[in-house]
């Protein structure tokens, strides 16, 4: 077992070192309807579908930026701790600065 992992050192350190380099984030996506939605989330990392009851959230992690669709509703890019609803059957973005 120890001559397997071995050889792996090297190759887990850069992974670890790439992934510490890469920007995360995690989005909140909020549903403000009186009726579920199914959105897309996709970015370069990942592809999902998230069901999203009426009045619900939830939060995505997204590495840099994070596409949401909803079929029929509409399509946003988001990024850092920017926050996503759906509100009056519109898909909207609002970018929230941190305070330093």
């Amino acid at each position: 077992m120890r001559r397997l992992l071995s050889p792996m050192v090297p190759i887990l350190a850069m992974i670890a070192l790439a992934a510490s380099a890469t920007a995360v984030s995690a989005i909140e996506l909020r549903n403000e309807d009186s009726q579920a939605y199914t959105v897309r989330v996709t970015s370069a990392a990942m592809s999902q579908n998230i069901r999203l009851g009426p009045r619900a959230a939830s939060l995505v992690v997204c590495t840099k930026t994070c596409r949401f669709h909803v079929a029929g509703v509409g399509q946003v890019k988001a990024s850092g701790d920017d926050v996503v609803s759906i509100r009056a059957h519109k898909l909207v973005r609002r970018v929230v600065v941190k305070k330093s």
